[in-house]
């Protein structure tokens, strides 16, 4: 949880949150129906964004960049990246898998809107 020091409705435009020396600056493993939106995150030592085993998980309208991995990696089911920015990124931009390869199931995920570049 993040507490933040004056109420987040008190921020100005120049407030931000730094994390540092993280190697993910954020990392899901298997929760369902959560919304990363409007955050940017950036210098994280490995990757941005982390999604492991989601389900109905949308990482939305977030700038991604100067991270030593891949931006955003999401794999699960029914879930999806839109409208993000990924750049400067040492990995791949974004990178998405999910469903069951035995069973051919497939994961219905998605990358939409987004801009992936550098």
């Amino acid at each position: 949880f993040f507490y933040p020091p004056t109420p987040l409705a008190q921020w100005g435009s120049a407030d931000q949150l730094v994390i540092s020396k993280n190697q993910t600056a954020i990392a899901l493993q298997g929760v369902t129906d959560v919304r990363i939106k409007d955050l940017t995150v950036v210098s994280a030592a490995s990757g941005g964004i982390t999604a492991a085993g989601v389900n109905r998980t949308t990482i939305s309208d977030c700038d991604v960049h100067a991270c030593g991995g891949t931006g955003i990696t999401l794999s699960g089911w029914d879930s999806g990246v839109e409208g993000c920015e990924v750049w400067g990124v040492g990995g791949a931009g974004v990178h998405v898998g999910g469903g069951d390869v035995p069973t051919l199931t497939p994961g219905n995920n998605f990358v939409r809107g987004s801009s992936i570049h550098h």
